[in-house]
């Protein structure tokens, strides 16, 4: 399940609690009170983890650029050395594929 998905159910589960822990403090149900404080926090949990996994689904993206980056530098230089117009072309143009990915995903 996607994470924006996961997100939506964590806030809709935090919601529910603090409505059951607000009828229950009406009401003047204890245990219900504690039930909706326990699905607050598992909702919290659940939005917390989804951010979590799309926080390091971009690290991982970022990652990839900075490798695609340093490839073109490589590349580049090897093009130059070699006096290969061309390679120094596609490692420039390597370098920039690789900085835009990091920069999308910030």
């Amino acid at each position: 399940m996607g994470t924006v998905a996961e997100k939506g159910k964590g806030v809709m589960e935090q919601l529910g609690g603090k409505i059951e822990h607000g009828v229950g403090k009406v009401v003047g149900n204890e245990r219900m009170q504690v039930e909706g404080k326990v699905k607050e926090a598992k909702g919290d949990a659940r939005e917390a983890a989804a951010k979590a996994a799309e926080e390091g689904a971009k690290a991982v993206e970022r990652a990839k650029g900075t490798v695609a980056e340093a490839g073109g530098h490589i590349q580049k230089g090897i093009g130059s050395a070699l006096g290969s117009e061309e390679m120094e072309e596609e490692g420039k143009a390597r370098v920039e594929k690789g900085v835009d990915q990091q920069k999308s995903n910030k």
